[in-house]
């Protein structure tokens, strides 16, 4: 996002910024998409499906703790 930065004009710096929003929003988006309906499809993993919050729950923690105890 600092390429526009250099410039002294204002436009390239909305720009970079939007384009550079579009792309995250994009990839979010396709990324969320492809979980949702790709995994879904695939037997092997709707054995897991009652335990998905407790994952979820998990994966949390270990993220939390990881940020707490390592200082990230």
């Amino acid at each position: 996002m600092s390429l526009g930065a250099g410039n002294t004009e204002i436009l390239s710096s909305i720009l970079v910024v939007l384009a550079f929003c579009g792309t995250t929003v994009l990839t979010m988006l396709l990324c969320v998409m492809f979980f949702y309906y790709g995994i879904s499809r695939f037997s092997v993993f709707m054995k897991f499906e009652n335990y998905m919050h407790a994952a979820t729950g998990c994966i949390l923690f270990l993220c939390g703790s990881a940020i707490q105890f390592l200082g990230a």
